[in-house]
């Protein structure tokens, strides 16, 4: 499409003082086809975007005789001429969008950039939310204050930036743009006024991932993550010590480096203003309340496990091969020696690729956990998850509680997240071929493996030995026992702490040896091929189902659909799943690895437990049999996928 760089331009006759004008035009992803067009929209496949200038017949601001005001009476202008508004309107299909305002000062400006003062507000209805990167410290920014766009062939000032999660319907966002002159604009020279028969003229530019700067792939050929609304991507900055939203056209994540790709969700109090700031921006870890891994879609080469132990030995692993797949390819690159992981299959959906809690699931209220609790102590549905360090895990639920929980971040406590109301996504307790595909990449070249910080045993995950509990904490060695020292000085953003990763840096996924045990969505079937429910009328899920005894318990709820949990038909792991090995499920495939404990399930405990407790007899391969019942040293994982 031909460039065109004309507008709707705002004219009017320069009067004796200095006139400031917006211009609203936008180029890059699309352009204005002819002069006085209110709408222009370009569709590309199943992506569609849209800018759209409000109030066709004015367009812009136009302030003639314009003088210096405050903020406090900047802020108030309204009416025509004195705001500009205008939106963006989104429907994504299979891929996401990422755009950015821009305000570029045009050449023909006469008036200095630090006088201006610029401030975009974001609408919903009558209500203005300010955007963080017009504000400093509570004070409007001037023109010249304002980060420089790093959109590549674009020029200007960043105003607003956001990525539009891929399937949204109906997407829109309402600014609202206002300029005065700054009441610092009050010099004089001979005794006349310095600004005088000045102008200042910007045109907002609305540039999205089309004919713009895409979002960021790294070469290993990992899918783009897929964010769903109330999620930011976030990187690590070592030099601030915090985490801080990523810049999605940059090096966001490089799996070849074993850096994975990571994400936040935040609490409703400063969530605008994370959305709208600029890439770089610090996010508190008191205002996260959720963080997320990326595991993209991959096959993994399965001929060489079990006995074979990778190319290794028993004691010492090898590398398991791990190849990612593009989109939701099904079709493994050598079927006689790769299959499709399949966590990557979630009911009839194909996924590029599922969000992993980063830790394991802790709540904001306190609770002391206990054995056997039913509906009192740390087993309520009334409680609300988060997933962050250096918190005490969520122990001492049944089965069923877990799942419930973490399901009301989909349903009545997704406004705590962000989280939209629409069936995109699916937030659910992980079931053990998902918590498992973290292992078969942390064990690849992509994972703490391949991470040449470190050799030999080193290379295994660490065990989190915190004797209390404490998410995200890795020990002084790989396999140490419990300890109660570790819980403050090997927190997961220290280099102790950091071996305790899926990838051996800050970027992984932690808690996924020791800690608490993780408790699976994966349970052994009866006879009749239905999930059971536990061992006894008091020692259960919380689901209905039948006992040890060949009773059925029937005072719990009903097992959701089976897209939720994995069923194992036998308690052999060689026959379990229809008369076959479980591939990609971690069980057989991993016998005996690093000589670790393993247990498989049986009609008492029907449920896995993964990852192992704070003992040294711990590692990534390790599972145990559960009854489904609460337990002080069992705790849950969070899985998020989009559809």
């Amino acid at each position: 499409m031909e460039k065109k760089k004309q507008g709707m331009i705002v004219t009017s006759v320069l009067l004796v003082c200095l006139i400031l004008v917006v211009i609203g035009i936008s180029f890059a992803f699309f352009t204005y086809s002819r002069q006085g067009s209110k709408e222009n929209t370009i569709t590309t496949g199943a992506l569609t975007f849209i800018y759209d200038e409000k109030e066709a017949e004015g367009n812009g601001i136009t302030l003639s005789n314009a003088f210096p005001m405050s903020d406090e009476d900047g802020k108030q202008l309204s009416g025509s001429n004195n705001v500009f508004d205008f939106q963006v309107l989104a429907s994504t299909q299979g891929e996401s969008i990422a755009y950015e305002v821009i305000g570029k000062k045009d050449d023909s400006s006469t008036l200095p950039e630090n006088v201006v003062k610029i401030y975009l507000t974001t609408l919903s209805g009558s209500d203005e939310t300010e955007v963080a990167t017009t504000v400093q410290n509570r004070v409007v920014t001037t023109y010249d204050e304002l980060s420089d766009t790093q959109i590549e062939d674009q020029t200007g000032k960043t105003l607003y930036q956001e990525v539009i999660p891929l399937n949204q319907i109906g997407y829109q966002k309402n600014f609202r743009l206002r300029m005065w002159l700054s009441e610092e604009a009050n010099t004089t020279t001979n005794g006349s006024w310095d600004y005088n028969n000045k102008t200042f003229t910007i045109r907002i530019n609305v540039v999205a991932n089309g004919e713009g700067k895409p979002i960021y792939q790294d070469e290993s050929g990992a899918n783009v993550p897929e964010l769903v609304d109330g999620m930011i991507p976030v990187t690590y900055d070592e030099e601030k010590s915090s985490w801080v939203k990523a810049d999605v056209y940059n090096e966001w994540y490089n799996y070849n480096n074993q850096k994975w790709a990571n994400a936040v969700t935040v609490t409703e109090t400063n969530r605008a203003t994370y959305m709208s700031a600029p890439a770089g921006t610090v996010i508190s870890m008191d205002d996260i309340n959720t963080m997320w891994v990326w595991i993209p879609r991959y096959e993994y080469m399965y001929t060489n496990l079990g006995d074979q132990y990778a190319g290794g030995t028993q004691d010492l692993p090898g590398e398991i091969k791990v190849n990612f797949l593009s989109g939701t390819s099904t079709t493994p690159s050598d079927a006689a020696n790769y299959k499709v992981h399949p966590a990557f299959t979630f009911g009839e959906e194909e996924l590029s690729g599922i969000w992993i809690g980063k830790f394991e699931t802790s709540i904001l209220e306190s609770c002391t956990p206990t054995d056997y609790d039913v509906n009192e102590g740390c087993d309520l549905t009334s409680y609300t998850p988060q997933i962050k360090p250096n918190v005490t895990s969520w122990r001492g639920a049944r089965l069923s509680t877990f799942f419930q929980v973490i399901q009301s971040m989909q349903t009545i406590n997704r406004s705590i997240y962000g989280f939209a109301d629409n069936s995109m996504y699916d937030l659910h307790m992980s079931k053990n071929s998902e918590w498992s595909s973290a292992i078969y990449l942390s064990q690849s070249r992509y994972g703490k493996y391949g991470n040449s910080d470190y050799s030999d045993t080193e290379k295994a995950v660490a065990i989190n030995n915190c004797n209390s509990y404490i998410t995200g904490i890795g020990a002084d060695t790989v396999d140490e026992s419990e300890s109660d020292t570790t819980c403050d000085t090997n927190t997961y953003e220290t280099e102790k702490g950091q071996t305790a990763s899926t990838t051996g840096n800050i970027t992984g996924i932690y808690d996924m040896v020791g800690g608490a045990w993780d408790i699976m969505m994966a349970v052994l079937a009866d006879s009749a091929g239905n999930p059971r429910s536990g061992d006894n009328n008091t020692i259960n899920s919380g689901f209905n189902g039948l006992l040890s005894d060949n009773t059925n318990y029937t005072m719990g709820i009903s097992f959701p659909d089976e897209k939720y949990y994995d069923l194992y038909m036998t308690e052999d792991p060689l026959t379990a799943c229809d008369s076959k090995i479980c591939y990609g499920h971690a069980l057989s495939e991993f016998a005996e690895w690093e000589q670790l404990l393993q247990s498989f399930i049986t009609v008492k405990t029907p449920f896995f437990g993964r990852g192992g407790a704070r003992h040294s007899n711990s590692t990534i391969f390790a599972y145990g049999e559960y009854s489904g019942h609460s337990h002080t040293t069992d705790a849950a994982r969070i899985i998020l996928v989009t559809q």
